[in-house]
């Protein structure tokens, strides 16, 4: 039986695969709650259930996540809470 490791080919796997999201949490070296937790805030990839048992998530979100965890989800936000003509990161935005 040939068995693929999402934790050892990581970097083989196309953005769109989907990895379970406990491994997800494992490789960001956070709790499974914690990371929902920080899905439910934009913070961490959002969980994809893909059947009653099983929640994903997609590699290429993980590889965002995992490239600056701090600001992960700070473009996202900006998107979601934007008005008509808005520029994310504009301080004539803000007023």
């Amino acid at each position: 039986m040939n068995h693929i490791d999402p934790l050892r080919d990581f970097d083989s796997f196309p953005d769109s695969a989907l990895m379970p999201f406990k491994s997800a949490a494992s490789i960001a070296s956070l709790s499974v709650t914690t990371a929902y937790r920080l899905s439910k805030v934009s913070r961490f990839p959002p969980p994809i259930r893909i059947s009653e048992r099983i929640t994903t998530v997609r590699f290429g979100d993980l590889r965002e996540y995992l490239a600056d965890p701090v600001r992960y989800g700070d473009e996202r936000d900006c998107h979601s809470q934007k008005k008509v003509g808005d520029k994310c990161g504009d301080a004539e935005s803000e007023k």
